[in-house]
């Protein structure tokens, strides 16, 4: 009866000893995988495409041509519109989720515009085009892990082309072109699709002041004074950051 007892022991103890082991060398589940944890500082450079909008005023000051149909105090208004795109670089801070910092920009543009005149004789065929607009900005916002929320605020400028050709006796035509200074205000946000490469999308809005434009030539003066009164963009972005 005692080996039996003893027999009987022996047998649990094995038993418990393999079971132990086989909880010892059971394998533990893979943890997920930790999400990337996103810092805004540091300074980026990359590209942007879109599409751009514009309404432009031209108010005559003086014409001394025979084809001109304006006289000095008439005028027209007139939209445009056409493909943006080009590049950006600058540098953010952030603190706590407050992030700002600085951009440059520089957008190519094809944004464009026709008018023919209704005054006068009504023949007279106006062309309009903003083909590069720039800034320098102020960029601040809030950072929520990978996304980005920004506003921005700076100097803005930009070139504008206006010409008039009259094809019908007595012909004429003449053109001109100007940088003009403005100031601008987006929005956007981005996001961050690894600690480097970054996506996004933003809004821009642009006013420029007035100059004054020849485009008379050699006909006589027909003279305007032109403003790119209200430009919008709407970019795509993404950048690089280093």
């Amino acid at each position: 009866m005692q080996k039996f007892v003893l027999s009987a022991v022996a047998l649990l103890a094995a038993a418990g000893a393999a079971s132990a082991a086989d909880l010892s060398y059971r394998q533990a589940r893979p943890l997920p995988p930790a999400a990337v944890t996103s810092n805004w500082t540091g300074c980026y450079l990359g590209g942007h495409v879109g599409w751009g909008y514009a309404w432009s005023e031209h108010n005559n000051t003086a014409n001394t041509t025979a084809f001109g149909d304006f006289l000095p105090g008439q005028g027209f208004a007139s939209q445009g519109s056409g493909l943006a795109g080009g590049g950006h670089v600058g540098c953010n801070y952030q603190m706590g989720r407050l992030v700002y910092g600085i951009e440059g920009s520089y957008t190519a543009t094809d944004i464009k515009g026709d008018y023919t005149s209704v005054a006068g004789v009504a023949d007279d065929q106006f062309s309009h085009k903003i083909t590069g607009i720039g800034s320098i900005t102020g960029r601040f916002g809030m950072a929520f892990d990978q996304w980005f929320y920004y506003t921005k605020l700076g100097w803005a400028f930009a070139r504008n082309e206006v010409s008039v050709v009259d094809v019908v006796a007595p012909a004429g035509a003449g053109s001109d072109a100007h940088w003009h200074n403005g100031v601008t205000i987006g929005s956007g946000f981005e996001y961050a699709l690894t600690r480097n490469w970054i996506l996004g999308f933003e809004t821009n809005y642009y006013r420029f002041e007035t100059k004054s434009y020849e485009l008379g030539g050699g006909a006589g003066l027909y003279t305007f004074d032109v403003r790119p009164r209200d430009v919008y963009t709407g970019l795509a972005r993404a950048s690089y950051k280093f």
